[in-house]
């Protein structure tokens, strides 16, 4: 059964189901850039855990001190797209991925709602971990699942 104090996070964890679905792939198109000048699907999937690894590691977790260190997006992006080229798999990119996410909810969902509620500051914005997870990281996952669902159908590939 759904906990209703969690219904902002259910976008979210949607992208799990949604992850596990590009198992079925084919191959060939993992590595192909999903448009000229674009990243591929691989890099897109490392992009999500890159963030999703920061988002954990210096949001998530120093929510008490807020003792954050700013973002650097250029460097996160470059990194992740150079793992996806490394030669990881696709089953352990996807795996890793995955696992990342359901670490990030369980985490969210074992912390008390009054510390949900407590707001922090990222750069000059305000959030509370709802807000921080609706605004800024479920928009960001449905921006690149549409560009990568643009591209399968384009390559005529349904998966979901």
């Amino acid at each position: 059964m759904n906990d209703n104090r969690f219904s902002w996070l259910e976008s979210y964890e949607e992208m799990i189901e949604w992850a596990d679905s590009l198992h079925q792939l084919p191959e060939t198109l993992w590595l192909e850039p999903i448009a000229e000048g674009k990243w591929s699907i691989a890099e897109i999937i490392s992009h999500f855990y890159s963030w999703d690894r920061f988002i954990f590691e210096e949001r998530l977790l120093k929510l008490s001190s807020q003792n954050f260190i700013s973002a650097n997006p250029q460097e996160t992006n470059e990194k992740a797209a150079k793992f996806a080229r490394s030669g990881v798999s696709r089953e352990e990119l996807l795996s890793i991925f995955i696992d990342s996410r359901k670490q990030i909810c369980t985490y969210i969902k074992s912390l008390p709602q009054e510390i949900l509620q407590t707001s922090f500051q990222v750069g000059n914005s305000q959030y509370t971990i709802p807000e921080y997870i609706e605004v800024a990281m479920v928009k960001h996952d449905h921006l690149h699942r549409k560009q990568l669902e643009d591209f399968l159908e384009k390559k005529q590939v349904y998966i979901y």
